[in-house]
């Protein structure tokens, strides 16, 4: 099977400074490659389809950027798929022409709950504040102190390196704001934010360090009111219909249930179809960062421009030294200092816990 290469001028190959991306859609574009790695400083693309499979070469920049990629983007979901994200091999050849060796030689990469990626070098990175330290849970440490408000502190000395959820990457982000609102202005917005603030928890990633939570402030207190008000008239006048099959894609913005703990009765809320499977739609719920899978023909319509000038209510956190506690944690208000941004994802901010919740 013949081996086609996209087209393109000649580029300068620096083996050293590429990422290997497989298991890739064939109509994916270099674009949009370059736009999946946008968060490591990705300059130049190099693709490859060979008859159904997909695969392609990324220069990153440098080798710190190559081992954040590969720890962050591995085994990730990229429309439905998963990617295998590893170090180029300098021995590929651009020339090969059999399809079963479309895939490099790679380094086994342990994983764990939580794209849980183990890097011994990652205190090294000027990003090791998002690592955190996690212990096994059959066997507790002495160091490990007790989970106070959900949150779990560690005191040794090993370090871990955590995947950003897909849902908060810049790449996706970009999508929602598009395809919901028209523009990418809260995506800059929201890098604002800094100093000494309270936060109201949407949506956590356990054992990991980042959340989604509401910046509890008047604007948002007001936006929260405006708009809970709006979408509680529309759904007791009834008058978002719900939608057909045929209504149903990827991008398409909509009025959907949101249950965020059993037994509760949901309520509609704002949301982005991520994807659709089957009879059953994957939605991202702008305002509180959750996903959930419904079945499509749950999901009413949402087109009046009114419901989306309100910008989205929760945004990313990421916890400077700590990481959440295994069990979810919603509704409950932490206190601390954003002191920053994640390197990788600029609009992800860090938050230092005030000391009375360490």
């Amino acid at each position: 099977m013949e081996v086609q290469r996209s087209e393109g001028g000649p580029r300068t190959i620096r083996k050293h400074l590429e990422v290997y991306v497989g298991n890739i859609p064939t109509a994916i574009t270099e674009i949009e490659i370059l736009q999946l790695f946008a968060g490591f400083e990705a300059q130049n693309v190099r693709k490859f389809v060979a008859g159904i499979k997909c695969f392609a070469f990324v220069d990153v920049g440098s080798e710190r950027n190559v081992q954040l990629a590969v720890s962050q983007l591995n085994s990730t979901l990229y429309q439905g798929r998963k990617l295998r994200v590893n170090t180029a091999d300098p021995d590929f050849s651009d020339k090969r022409s059999s399809a079963d060796k479309d895939t490099p030689k790679t380094q086994a990469t342990p994983t764990g709950a939580g794209n849980l990626v183990r890097k011994e070098k990652a205190a090294q990175a000027s990003d090791s504040s998002a690592a955190s330290l996690a212990p096994n849970p059959r066997k507790p440490s002495k160091d490990q102190s007790a989970p106070l408000s959900g949150v779990t502190v560690r005191e040794d000395r090993r370090r871990f390196v955590y995947a950003v959820p897909t849902e908060m990457r810049g790449c996706t982000l970009v999508h929602v704001l598009r395809d919901c609102f028209g523009e990418l202005v809260w995506l800059q917005s929201i890098t604002e934010l800094c100093g000494e603030v309270g936060l109201l928890l949407t949506e956590t990633h356990p054992q990991t360090p980042f959340f989604w939570a509401i910046h509890l402030s008047e604007g948002a207190h007001a936006d929260m009111l405006r708009l809970f008000t709006a979408l509680a008239e529309a759904e007791e006048e009834s008058r978002q219909p719900f939608l057909t099959k045929s209504d149903v894609y990827r991008g398409k913005r909509c009025l959907a249930e949101l249950i965020q703990t059993e037994g509760e009765e949901g309520a509609w809320n704002r949301a982005w179809v991520q994807d659709v499977v089957g009879m059953f739609a994957v939605v991202f719920f702008v305002d509180f960062g959750t996903t959930a899978t419904i079945p499509v023909m749950s999901l009413r319509a949402l087109e009046d421009e009114a419901f989306w000038k309100i910008p989205p209510l929760a945004q990313p956190f990421m916890l400077e030294q700590d990481i959440l506690s295994p069990r979810k944690l919603i509704r409950a208000v932490i206190k601390g200092n954003v002191t920053g941004s994640c390197v990788s994802e600029p609009h992800i901010r860090r938050l230092a816990l005030s000391p009375q919740q360490d």
